[in-house]
């Protein structure tokens, strides 16, 4: 009975009673596995499932669907000392009987695990289940007993506080890939060629290195995004890997800020206010000159420094980039270093 795709005879309406799926693969396990879920769906549902017995020209039978239940052990102490808690035999089988599965108490239980739960394939799988069935707001958070103190790095904390602070000015925080390219970090941008972190053997074109600073992830988001109303005013705080030779691995991670607005009146006072306004709640004073990476315009672009130390660029982003990204709104952007930023604020507590 072949599968015709799309006609009025296989048409599935209200008025439909009988069904006959067919599966096709070259995996056994994975496409019976598949119509074990797609029956026991229907069965849910009020269906009455028959089974189909196939014949194979080497005279071997498979009878289809084979829904009787798969049989895994696992041991009552094992569910405590994984969950810490001090569930009896019984009260473990009854978890296990909530998340559908039959189980025969005692300090190693039997369980009878569906056909349809293909995701169960280790003892570990249904301990998830009992912890489900228990209810994961009923589990206490203990500290381990262990030799050093754990906590938040302070870095993570300082962080989060800059992220809290741009949600306040009505600011969207998106979360972009680590990976990246040369064409976006450079030729995109309108910015000279550099070193990077690259990988030796890439699997896509599109992620073929690391990034170096941020303004090109949140612009991506942009180019993207053109369809959604305006204005629209991103942010990220994360991770650029740079080159360093002093460590053992020739580079390092470095904390960076960056804010890109982008609507019909977006200018370069409104990213220096933003970059004022961070340095000021965090009582840190910096000093302004004109200048700054290629891909701002002239005379509309800035550096904040600190003594020698670069901490702030921002400016309007030029034409020509905007057009390599596709865009057709005027955007201002800034990137800030956290590292240095964090650094600055410790050092005056």
């Amino acid at each position: 009975m072949p599968p015709i795709i799309n006609g009025e005879y296989t048409r599935i309406d209200e008025t439909t009673r009988d069904l006959f799926i067919d599966v096709t693969g070259t995996d056994l396990k994975a496409i019976t596995e598949a119509l074990n879920i797609i029956v026991t769906t229907f069965a849910d549902r009020g269906a009455e499932i028959y089974a189909v017995e196939n014949r194979y020209p080497d005279g071997n039978v498979l009878k289809t669907p084979d829904l009787s239940p798969r049989y895994m052990d696992i041991d009552n102490d094992y569910v405590n000392v994984t969950l810490g808690m001090e569930f009896a035999p019984e009260e473990t089988a009854e978890y296990l009987a909530m998340m559908g599965h039959d189980a025969e108490p005692g300090e190693t239980l039997r369980v009878s695990v569906p056909r349809y739960r293909t995701d169960i394939m280790h003892p570990m799988d249904l301990v998830e289940d009992i912890a489900i069935a228990y209810g994961y707001d009923k589990f206490v958070p203990m500290i381990p007993d262990i030799a050093s103190e754990a906590g938040e790095a302070p870095l993570e904390i300082f962080s989060r506080g800059l992220r809290n602070f741009l949600v306040g000015f009505g600011f969207q925080e998106v979360v972009t890939f680590m990976m990246s390219n040369r064409e976006k970090l450079f030729a995109r941008m309108g910015l000279p060629e550099e070193p990077i972190a690259e990988t030796s053997n890439p699997k896509m074109e599109g992620y073929t290195s690391l990034r170096n600073r941020l303004i090109p992830s949140l612009l991506e988001i942009l180019g993207s995004n053109k369809h959604h109303p305006y204005p629209q005013n991103i942010y990220e705080v994360d991770d650029v890997v740079l080159l360093d030779p002093k460590t053992d691995t020739g580079a390092r991670s470095s904390r960076r800020l960056a804010v890109v607005l982008c609507h019909a009146r977006a200018n370069f006072s409104e990213a220096k206010a933003v970059m004022n306004n961070i340095l000021e709640n965090l009582d840190v004073e910096a000093e302004v000159e004109e200048g700054g990476q290629e891909c701002f315009i002239d005379g509309r672009r800035l550096i904040a420094k600190v003594g020698v130390e670069q901490l702030c660029w921002l400016g309007e982003i030029r034409p020509e980039v905007l057009e390599a990204w596709e865009l057709e709104m005027p955007v201002v952007a800034l990137e800030m270093d956290i590292d240095k930023l964090f650094k600055l604020v410790g050092t005056q507590d």
